[in-house]
C-alpha cells in the first residue's frame, strides 16, 4: 500500500491529500511548491539581462553585434562571452579554446563583429531558454 502511495504523491501534486484504502495521505505540496518556486527564481537570475540577450540573439540567429573600437563594450562582451561558454549554453566556431577567438577577433581592423561569426548556441542553451520561456509563463 505505502508503494502505491508513494507514486500518487509523485504524480498528483495538486492535492493535499487523498483517501487510499481508508487511510489519509497528507502530500507535502507546499515544500514542493517552495522548491519548484526556488528553480524557478534561479533559472531566471542565472543569467545577467545582457548575457540573456546575447543568448536569444544566437538562439533568434539575429545579429549579435559587438564593436572592437569600444573598449570598455568589447570587454564586457568578451566577459558575456566567457559566461555563456563556461555555463555550456554557448561553443565557439573557431580555435580550440576561447583565447584563441578573440585573439582572430582582435586581429582584425577595428569595428563591429557579430558574434554568431564566433559563437554558436548549443542543445543547454536551447533548453534553458526553454526552462526560462516556461517558468515566465507559469
Amino acid at each position: 500500500m505505502w508503494l502505491r502511495c508513494a507514486c500518487l504523491a509523485r504524480t498528483i501534486t495538486i492535492l493535499e491529500s487523498v483517501t487510499v484504502g481508508g487511510n489519509n495521505v497528507k502530500f507535502r505540496v507546499k515544500k514542493n511548491k517552495d522548491s519548484i518556486a526556488t528553480l524557478e527564481f534561479l533559472v531566471a537570475h542565472v543569467l545577467t539581462e545582457q548575457e540573456l540577450k546575447w543568448l536569444l540573439l544566437f538562439h533568434q540567429n539575429q545579429p549579435a553585434i559587438t564593436d572592437t573600437e569600444n573598449n570598455a563594450y568589447y570587454q564586457g562582451w568578451k566577459t558575456e562571452m566567457g559566461r555563456l561558454l563556461g555555463l555550456g549554453f554557448i561553443k565557439q566556431k573557431l580555435g580550440h579554446f576561447v583565447g584563441s577567438v578573440f585573439r582572430h577577433i582582435e586581429s582584425k581592423p577595428k569595428g563591429t563583429h557579430d558574434g554568431r561569426d564566433y559563437f554558436e548556441v548549443i542543445e543547454a542553451g536551447v533548453n534553458f531558454l526553454t526552462v526560462l520561456e516556461k517558468s515566465r509563463t507559469n
